[in-house]
């Protein structure tokens, strides 16, 4: 991404903030968490990449976040987006506080996605597992269950078995993007997860050029992202999309890289 595709992206993002401090999916949906979260993740992205100084978080911004904090009506997904942004101010709530939120909805941790975010907290701030070993995983995952299985293995100390990693070949498809499973369809999310995943072994596509390709393929005119090429840009494909050129950069991963 060239700093002329930075400015774009983040102009794309800017015009869906909303007056409460939050972001909406589009310019006309209300502000919710999760695109709050993409939106701010992405310019935090951004901003690392293009070593640009501007401020993440408005005033309105921090303003919205806590609120939603206060809220605690939160699942373990909605609790990492907020902290994550709260991780960017000086209103982080205390660690005490955080383990009070996790202990009150140990009662939900039967999901690998309530795992793998409740993983994230505890690794973030040094706080135990509430477990000691992963779930099995299905004989025939979809790429966001692997990476959320993959990164709870790794945290816990477990061994990963790198045979996953032929398989993740097979997911890429001609045009560069990988589908949920082998012979599926590319899209943005599925491509984010599986860099994500091989960032996870240490290791990247054989055909990185041919992702970054589709990565282009799916920017639209106007600066953000479509979940495939064709599409209306929205928040949360944009935020893949950041998240892909972010782990191909940088040689980190996006989603399990924020340090509180």
């Amino acid at each position: 991404m060239t700093k002329l595709t930075f400015k774009r992206v983040i102009f794309f993002i800017k015009e869906r903030l909303k007056a409460s401090g939050g972001y909406g999916g589009t310019k006309h949906l209300p502000a919710t968490v999760e695109d709050t979260f993409h939106a701010i993740h992405s310019l935090f992205l951004l901003r690392t990449l293009s070593r640009l100084d501007d401020e993440i978080l408005s005033i309105s911004d921090k303003k919205f976040v806590k609120h939603k904090w206060q809220e605690r009506s939160l699942n373990f997904k909605s609790a990492y987006q907020i902290l994550t942004m709260l991780s960017w101010t000086n209103i982080l709530p205390s660690v005490d506080e955080i383990s009070s939120f996790l202990e009150e909805k140990s009662y939900h941790l039967h999901s690998l996605e309530n795992l793998f975010y409740c993983s994230l907290i505890c690794k973030s701030f040094d706080l135990e597992f509430p477990f000691n070993k992963s779930p099995s995983l299905s004989t025939d995952p979809a790429i966001k269950e692997l990476f959320f299985w993959s990164t709870l293995k790794k945290f816990l100390g477990h061994s990963m078995d790198p045979s996953w990693l032929s398989w993740l070949e097979l997911c890429q498809n001609y045009d560069g993007g990988f589908g949920f499973k082998p012979g599926t369809t590319s899209f943005i999310d599925t491509t984010h997860y599986a860099l994500e995943t091989f960032s996870l072994f240490g290791r990247f596509p054989f055909k990185t050029d041919s992702v970054t390709n589709f990565l282009a393929a799916c920017q639209k005119p106007e600066g953000g992202f479509s979940r495939r090429p064709g599409a209306a840009a929205f928040l949360d494909a944009t935020w893949h999309a950041v998240s892909s050129c972010y782990i191909l950069a940088t040689k980190k991963p996006a989603l399990t890289q924020i340090n509180f």
